[in-house]
């Protein structure tokens, strides 16, 4: 909320990371894309109860979405299969890490459901999912190279229309700054254990230190 409330006065997000480095995954700097701080300006200055209230049911709903999505994808008919999908789904530590922290990666989920079915069906509108997830966040770029590789042009078209149209509409003046010198600054990975991402257990494997944070980055 700090990054929005910046946003909002006409600020730089990103000056902690600047002052600080950016210390992701765990420090106060701001190290996501621009359109997530773009988008919660409208609540900046809202009640933190309210905040926090708003954001468990914006994640349960967006795991109901996924969930969703993903059994209609893969056309699951046994409720006991439903069922025990759900239970593991619910029950796996980093979606309640995620709901517990407030973090944004159960939307992104949401959205991977909506692509996921849209790909099993053949349809172009999952790119836009696709495209809105990569402008929140850079981790789902990869399946972007799946679009590419299946020649789903109309799909792939949906996504960097989508993605890239709210990248230029979320403060774009500050957009250099984040590909320029936060990106590469987060690249380097870390294998902090409160970071659920791939990167994360890659960094874990190659350099162990990383996991209580003694040591940042990876060995590549």
């Amino acid at each position: 909320m700090r990054a929005a409330g910046r946003l909002a006065a006409g600020r730089d997000p990103y000056d902690l990371c600047q002052t600080m480095g950016c210390l992701e995954p765990t420090g106060p700097q701001y190290v996501t894309p621009l359109p997530l701080a773009w988008l919660l300006q409208p609540v900046v200055g809202v009640d933190n109860h309210v905040l926090a209230a708003a954001a468990v049911i914006l994640l349960n709903a967006s795991l109901v979405i996924f969930l969703f999505c993903v059994l209609r994808a893969l056309r699951v008919d046994d409720w006991q299969l439903g069922a025990l999908l759900v239970l593991v789904a619910i029950a796996f530590e980093p979606t309640i890490a995620n709901i517990v922290e407030g973090q944004i990666n159960l939307v992104l989920l949401a959205l991977s459901g909506v692509w996921l079915l849209a790909w099993i069906g053949g349809r172009w509108w999952g790119g836009a999912a696709l495209g809105v997830a990569v402008a929140l966040k850079l981790i789902q770029a990869p399946v972007g190279l799946l679009v590419l590789w299946a020649r789903r042009w109309s799909m792939l078209a949906a996504a960097l229309v989508a993605g890239l149209g709210l990248w230029l509409l979320a403060a774009p003046q500050y957009l250099f700054e984040y590909l320029f010198k936060v990106v590469p600054t987060i690249g380097a990975g870390t294998g902090f254990f409160e970071n659920h991402s791939p990167g994360g257990t890659v960094a874990r494997l190659l350099a162990p230190d990383t996991f209580f944070g003694y040591a940042r980055g990876t060995p590549l």
